[in-house]
């Protein structure tokens, strides 16, 4: 999770240049969710739509990735494409989804406070 360790290092401006390196490969998919899920915050629902498409690649069967490109695609204009990613998240069973409007990291779902 080496974008999240940037990020709460407070060195969330190396983390682009850091993504664009040849090392990629070698990051987790939550880095991709906390980059979606970061640009959501700062009104790139563009940019986020990229960050998240590319979590859910990673890890296809990780509902809040799908939740939180669902909000991306929506805030984005693609509603089609927002309710099937919500479809989706639902789909892969996690009902805690089904009310929620804001991103979800994957620290509040495994360790709820």
């Amino acid at each position: 999770m080496w974008a999240a360790a940037l990020i709460k290092g407070g060195r969330p401006a190396e983390v682009p240049r850091a993504v664009n390196t040849p090392d990629v490969r070698d990051l987790h998919p939550e880095d991709f969710n906390i980059l979606g899920a970061a640009a959501l915050a700062e009104g790139k629902p563009t940019e986020a739509v990229k960050w998240l498409k590319e979590a859910v690649r990673r890890a296809p069967n990780r509902p809040w990735y799908h939740f939180n490109l669902s909000i991306a695609l929506e805030k984005s204009g693609d509603k089609q494409g927002a309710a099937h990613e919500r479809l989706i998240a639902l789909e892969h069973g996690d009902s805690r989804l089904a009310k929620r409007t804001d991103p979800v990291l994957i620290a509040w779902l495994e360790f709820p406070l």
